[in-house]
């Protein structure tokens, strides 16, 4: 008697194991420009909060005469739908001076502080990225 065998169906492990592989290269291809969108994106966000930021503050000062506290700028701030938190999970810290106000955007990460500091042309002294758009001064602290 002979025994014939059936033909079957499926893919070989060679076959699988070529696949696989495949698929891992691209993923360490597309990873790195997802996260590096990613950043753009929450330093994007984060631009559009701080001229929200710069929008309610003088438009409190036009309407009062005098800048915000951190109390009334918040109240300001929910007009324009924006919180005290920045795309990375830290804070948005305004204090009103004597010569300039400051916004402070902290916890924001060293990739996320890189990409907003090009953005807006923020240079880095005193591990703090800054600059001051007439008398109004931004600084992005990294986290740590």
């Amino acid at each position: 008697m002979k025994k014939t065998m059936k033909k079957q169906k499926g893919f070989t492990l060679v076959e699988l194991l070529i696949v696989t592989a495949i698929i891992a290269v691209l993923a360490t291809i597309v990873t790195p420009a997802a996260l590096g969108a990613i950043e753009k994106s929450k330093a994007t966000a984060a631009l559009a909060d701080i001229r929200a930021y710069q929008t309610a503050t003088l438009t409190y000062y036009v309407s009062e005469g005098e800048y915000p506290d951190q109390t009334n700028l918040e109240k300001e701030m929910s007009k324009f739908g924006v919180k005290g938190e920045n795309p990375w999970g830290g804070t948005y810290v305004f204090v009103k001076g004597t010569d300039a106000n400051t916004l402070t955007v902290s916890g924001v990460s060293a990739k996320g502080a890189t990409k907003l500091s090009e953005m807006m042309g923020l240079t880095l002294a005193d591990g703090k990225y800054s600059k001051t758009f007439d008398d109004f001064v931004v600084e992005v602290v990294p986290a740590s």
